[in-house]
């Protein structure tokens, strides 16, 4: 699990759908070695000595499970976003404050060596103050499928919107970046590349123009092994349900292009692009990050930062660690925190439930900044994250 399953005993699986575990269980190659189970309560009650929990339901089953495990006192890995709406995100957030519990939220760029040397630089001042940030998320075409395909991920009201789903913890990068708590927020979008063709069929095998389509996935292209190294969402690729639906057609509600502003409270100035348009080697993570005394950038999946000292002109460049595990090396680093959870009852991770509430708090607001056209505070979101409880 996560490139670590050798650090730890999987003792039970829940999901309503065998398919699902067997899946899951086959990916693992723990197919009849583990206990499985229809209901996640059961499985509780019959694994009473269980450390932890990982919590990957789609999003709006995230909060009953968290909310039992809390209950019972589990250190608890939950998969981002923690909520698909504002009130199950404050659920969760209460439920831990009042438990006192510990989560471990899958906002897996805090670990990424890449974005962990951009945040070193800046703590270090070697860019000076920072002034503004620059991210881009640009997902490759199978990760467009898993997106827009999904039976779920595919509409608002199962994942929150695109942005709470695909983006809350590149929005979370933004502010650990910026140092600083969101004031301001503003966001602008739409559906172009994905909108509904009545000119193409509602199912692939209908089609006449497949060989012309970029999202044309038959069997042989997505189950390929070679896939799983070609977008960070890697064996998703074998839980997308309906890759033989057309992307145009299939009813989706997401945005498939927007782009947000954040005015943070020290001043700093963020804009972050995510765009389902690109392909091959257009796509990606970008980031730079301007300051008073130089700027550093890259992209994720080069393994490579730089730094620019505007005093000297000269560049600095910083090789990262990818260890293959996904997200530039993050999601084995991330794997481990959870397990050191699990070792250590003092240590907190980064990747808070406070941190998992603003940014999605954030994602909601610039959703409906796109229907209201106008910029919206997030005071209030911030003062309810950091609230002691």
């Amino acid at each position: 699990m996560y490139g670590a399953k050798e650090e730890f005993d999987l003792v039970a699986v829940a999901d309503p759908h065998a398919a699902n575990r067997k899946t899951l269980l086959g990916l693992n190659n723990l197919v009849g070695l583990v206990k499985e189970y229809d209901d996640y309560r059961t499985m509780l009650d019959e694994n009473p000595d269980v450390h932890g929990v990982v919590i990957s339901t789609p999003n709006h089953f995230h909060v009953e499970p968290t909310v039992e495990c809390l209950r019972r006192n589990l250190v608890i890995a939950l998969e981002k976003p923690i909520a698909e709406t504002p009130e199950g995100c404050r659920q969760i957030l209460e439920a831990k404050r009042w438990h006192g519990g510990r989560i471990l939220v899958g906002f897996v760029l805090r670990s990424s060596p890449f974005f962990q040397q951009a945040k070193r630089w800046i703590d270090e001042g070697r860019i000076g103050s920072v002034v503004s940030i620059q991210a881009e998320e640009i997902p490759h075409v199978l990760t467009v499928s898993v997106m827009f395909r999904s039976d779920w991920r595919r509409f608002r009201q199962f994942s929150g919107g695109m942005m709470n789903e695909k983006c809350c913890h590149d929005v979370d990068m933004l502010n650990w970046l910026a140092g600083s708590d969101p004031a301001f927020i503003s966001s602008i979008g739409g559906v172009k590349t994905l909108a509904p063709d009545p000119s193409r069929p509602e199912r692939c095998a209908d089609c006449d123009i497949t060989a012309d389509c970029a999202y044309y996935l038959p069997s042989s292209t997505y189950d390929h092994p070679d896939q799983i190294n070609k977008a960070n969402d890697g064996l998703l690729y074998k839980f997308t349900r309906d890759n033989s639906a057309c992307i145009f057609n299939n009813g989706h509600d997401l945005y498939d292009h927007q782009q947000t502003l954040i005015e943070y409270r020290n001043g700093v100035t963020a804009s972050l692009t995510v765009d389902f348009s690109g392909s091959g080697k257009t796509t990606g993570r970008y980031l730079k990050v301007f300051g008073t005394h130089g700027a550093l950038w890259g992209k994720l999946e080069e393994n490579e930062i730089r730094l620019h000292d505007k005093q000297t002109d000269e560049v600095e460049t910083v090789a990262v660690t990818d260890d293959g595990s996904g997200h530039g090396g993050a999601d084995r680093r991330h794997a481990d925190a959870f397990i050191q959870m699990m070792d250590d009852p003092a240590y907190e991770p980064e990747a808070t439930v406070e941190a998992a509430y603003l940014s999605s708090l954030m994602c909601f607001r610039a959703d409906e900044s796109v229907e209201s056209r106008k910029m919206l505070p997030l005071d209030d979101a911030a003062e309810f994250a950091h609230l002691n409880p």
